[in-house]
């Protein structure tokens, strides 16, 4: 059965009052979906990590890397992509496409701003969860796009790279450090945590791991901050970790930047605590940057209650939290510029499988399949609500990933839709339809929709 579907895209810059300054269409999209194969279509992850990069074209204002690590290459291949595009236009700077087929490229983006050698700055874009043993984290220059360093998995990893991060200047030599997480395969034996590289020259500099911890993958990362006292900047991560059969806990492992040894974990006893994780600033005025975690419910389960937790960097405990119904209520969390003039960068959550109260009643679902997902920003300092941003479809899963400008001349908000499937039956059999990933974004503080983006208009 095929399906033609246009999808016209359009990107429009709006002044401050409403009026367009500008506005350009992308071209068609025709989706095949046999209903006896399942689903064909242009899923390829795209948004699926969405990182401010710096000003890579030098016009004064931040680009972003967006990635879609199961993008196909010409030659049909799924390598994975990363897409560098304008924070002006939203025109695309440049495509890297992943080395390796099968590789998963551009699963997981860092930002590195300082680098010896290279203008412009680096990404260090993972390829995990690849064919075989592509399982590989390299570093890619982002004005010539050429790989400069590559990290494979190590004999003992199980998982390496599902997530990265900028440590900052780790030991203290102008550089960016950076790090990679891995899981070992053997709980007993072999260490899990992340690995910290050399900026100068990407020689190893610490193994932050631990033994006897099942964690099965990390699944959110934050670094380049102090969070223990001694003046280096630490990290931490989050992990499911599995207790037995009987018990799974979302727990946060702090990993000193000094040392590498584990100093301090945290759990409120969440299966998902610490499902995403961002630096907010120092909310609490205490001298060292707080943390915001998201810990998402569980999918399904009408006694789930979901939460956004602020942290204290200094003692680790909870400033504050909010809870909510919404099963996928921090599934992303970040960080924008002060819009409500209080001194302190303000508090991005999304919940991308959340249902519209205006068009349902929330609790009336239990499916992902049924709602469009929506994103909040909070105050860091009051707490309040400041503005909620919708999803616009049906199955659309607004808010799947999110990204911010938290600096520069120019403040955006970047949000993905990754829609799931709806099954329809049109004749006498299940047919499939998937809608394309796309994202938005959204001018501050004005909150316009200046430009709608997607796989296809890059592609091309």
């Amino acid at each position: 059965m095929r399906i033609p579907e246009l999808l016209i895209l359009w990107m429009t810059c709006l002044s401050s009052d409403g009026a367009i300054l500008e506005s350009a269409a992308s071209n068609t999209l025709e989706l095949e979906v046999p209903s006896s194969e399942g689903p064909r279509s242009p899923e390829d992850r795209f948004g699926d990590t969405i990182v401010e990069i710096g000003d890579v074209d030098d016009d004064g204002v931040a680009d972003f890397a967006i990635g879609a690590p199961l993008a196909q290459d010409t030659d049909g291949s799924t390598r994975g992509k990363v897409h560098l595009v304008s924070g002006r236009d939203f025109t695309r700077l440049r495509t890297i496409v992943g080395p390796h087929p099968g590789g998963y490229f551009g699963d997981s983006i860092a930002s590195i701003a300082r680098l010896p050698g290279i203008t412009g700055g680096a990404i260090l874009v993972g390829a995990s969860y690849g064919a075989g043993s592509v399982n590989d984290v390299h570093v890619v220059s982002c004005v010539s796009g050429k790989i400069v360093r590559t990290y494979p998995a190590g004999t003992s990893d199980s998982a390496f790279g599902n997530e990265v991060v900028n440590c900052g200047d780790v030991n203290s030599d102008g550089y960016d450090d950076y790090g990679i997480t891995f899981v070992g395969r053997n709980v007993v034996r072999d260490d899990s945590g992340v690995r910290v590289f050399s900026g100068a020259n990407g020689s190893l500099l610490l193994q932050c791991g631990m033994k006897g911890v099942e964690v099965r993958s990390f699944r959110a990362i934050c670094g380049g901050y102090d969070w223990d006292g001694d003046r280096a900047p630490d990290v931490v991560l989050g992990g499911l970790t599995h207790f037995g059969r009987a018990r799974q806990e979302g727990i946060l492992y702090f990993f000193s930047g000094k040392t590498g040894q584990l100093f301090d974990t945290v759990s409120i006893e969440r299966r998902n605590f610490g499902a995403s994780i961002a630096a907010m600033g120092d909310v609490d005025d205490d001298g060292v940057i707080d943390l915001v975690v998201g810990s998402p419910g569980e999918e399904g389960s009408d006694s789930s209650e979901s939460a956004m937790v602020v942290l204290s960097g200094r003692t680790h405990g909870v400033l504050w939290m909010v809870r909510r119904r919404d099963a996928s209520f921090g599934s992303a969390v970040s960080c924008v510029s002060d819009l409500d003039d209080d001194g302190h960068r303000d508090i991005v959550v999304s919940a991308p499988d959340a249902c519209d109260e205006a068009l349902t009643d929330p609790h009336a679902y239990t499916s992902a399949d049924m709602c469009a997902g929506h994103v909040t920003v909070f105050s860091a300092r009051t707490r309040k609500q400041l503005f909620r941003l919708e999803g616009r479809a049906w199955f659309e899963r607004f808010g799947s990933s999110i990204g911010a400008t938290v600096s520069g001349k120019r403040q955006s908000l970047w949000v993905s839709s990754r829609p799931v499937p709806l099954f329809q039956n049109v004749d006498g059999r299940p047919d499939v339809f998937v809608g394309a990933p796309l994202v938005r974004v959204y001018a501050l503080p004005e909150r316009n929709c200046v430009a709608e983006l997607s796989a296809a208009g890059f592609d091309r």
